[in-house]
C-alpha cells in the first residue's frame, strides 16, 4: 500500500511539470472544474491533480496550464511537490549576490602618529566699566475733563422713527389683535369662574359650618388673622384677633388668583369632608337597619298578644 501511495506521488509531481501520462493511468468519470468537458460517454481522460483545489482537471488543461502559472494568473492552490519545485527554480533563476571582500582595516600601530596641537595663548577680556544711566522718565499727557453740561440746559431730545410707517403699522395691527384675544379670554373666564362657583356652592351647601383655610393663603402679613374659612354661601370668611370679621367675594375679578389658593386648599378637605360623611351614613344605616328589624319582629309578637288578651 505504501508503494502504491508513492508511486501515485510521483506521478502526481511529473503531471505537475506538464508531462502527459500514459493513457491508462487517466481516471474516467469525472467533470474537469476548467472547461466542463466530461469523460463519459465520449469525453476526456483525466488525471489526478489539484486544479481549482478540486483533487483532478482534464488531459488539454494538464497541458495548457502549469504549476506556475495557475498559481501567478488565477491563484489556484500548488501541491506541496510543485511548491518546492518552483522555489528550486527561482532560486537558480536569481542566483544569490556575491559577497563582497571586506578590506580590513589596518592596525593602529602601522599608522603614524597624528601631530601635535599648538598652544594658543588666551586673549584677555575687556571689562566695560560705564555706568549705566536711569532710563529717562515719560512724560504722560494730561487731559483736561471738560464739565459736564447740566441736564437744565440741554434742550430735550425729539424722537426719532428709524422704522419705516409700514412695519409700524403691522406692529399696531398685532398689538390690536392681542387686545382683541384678552378681552375674549377674560370674557370666558367669567363665564368659567360662574360655573365653578354654582358648584362649588352646591357641594358648600352639604357641609355645615364651611371648611378651614390657610391663612397664609391672604396677600400682605397674615399675623392678626386668627382664622380663615370658607362659608356655605362661596364667601371667604376672616377672624381677625381683636374680634373683627371681614367677608371676600371670591367671584370678584381682583381675587382670581386668590379663588385658584383657595380651591387647591380646600378641595383636599372637601374630598377629607365627604369620605367622613360616608362613614357617618353607612355606620346609621347599619344600625337602623338592625333595630328596624328587631322592631318589627317585636311588634309581631305583641299584635300575637293583644288579640289573645
Amino acid at each position: 500500500m505504501q508503494a502504491f501511495g508513492r508511486g501515485l506521488f510521483d506521478r502526481l509531481k511529473t503531471s505537475r511539470l506538464d508531462k502527459v501520462q500514459p493513457r491508462e493511468e487517466w481516471v474516467k468519470g469525472l467533470t474537469c472544474p476548467r472547461c466542463g468537458a466530461r469523460t463519459e460517454p465520449n469525453g476526456r481522460s483525466f488525471a489526478f491533480g489539484v486544479f481549482e483545489g478540486r483533487g483532478y482537471s482534464c488531459v488539454e488543461c494538464e497541458k495548457r496550464f502549469s504549476a506556475y502559472y495557475r498559481d501567478e494568473v488565477f491563484n489556484h492552490t500548488v501541491p506541496k511537490a510543485d511548491v518546492e519545485i518552483y522555489e528550486l527554480v527561482e532560486e537558480q533563476a536569481d542566483p544569490a549576490p556575491e559577497e563582497e571582500p571586506v578590506i580590513e582595516e589596518e592596525k593602529a600601530e602601522d599608522l603614524p602618529p597624528p601631530p601635535e596641537a599648538l598652544e594658543v595663548e588666551e586673549t584677555p577680556v575687556i571689562e566695560d566699566k560705564t555706568e549705566e544711566l536711569p532710563p529717562a522718565p515719560i512724560e504722560v499727557p494730561v487731559i483736561e475733563e471738560k464739565p459736564a453740561e447740566r441736564e437744565e440746559n440741554v434742550p430735550p431730545r425729539e424722537p426719532v422713527i428709524s422704522d419705516p410707517p409700514a412695519v409700524i403699522l403691522e406692529a399696531l395691527r398685532k398689538l390690536r389683535d392681542d387686545t382683541i384675544q384678552v378681552n375674549e379670554l377674560r370674557e370666558e373666564e367669567d363665564r368659567i369662574v360662574e360655573a365653578l362657583l354654582e358648584a362649588f356652592l352646591e357641594v358648600m351647601s352639604s357641609i355645615p359650618g364651611g371648611l378651614p383655610v390657610n391663612p397664609e393663603l391672604l396677600p400682605g402679613e397674615a399675623s392678626d388673622v386668627d382664622r380663615l374659612s370658607v362659608s356655605s354661601s362661596g364667601e371667604l370668611l376672616i377672624l381677625y384677633l381683636d374680634g373683627e370679621m371681614d367677608a371676600v367675594e371670591l367671584n370678584d375679578p381682583e381675587n382670581r388668583d386668590l379663588l385658584v389658593d383657595v380651591i387647591n386648599d380646600v378641595f383636599p378637605k372637601v374630598r377629607h369632608q365627604i369620605v367622613e360623611m360616608r362613614g357617618r351614613l353607612e355606620k346609621r344605616i347599619v344600625y337602623l337597619s338592625t333595630v328596624t328589624e328587631e322592631l318589627r319582629g317585636m311588634a309581631a309578637s305583641m299584635a300575637d298578644i293583644k288579640g289573645r288578651i
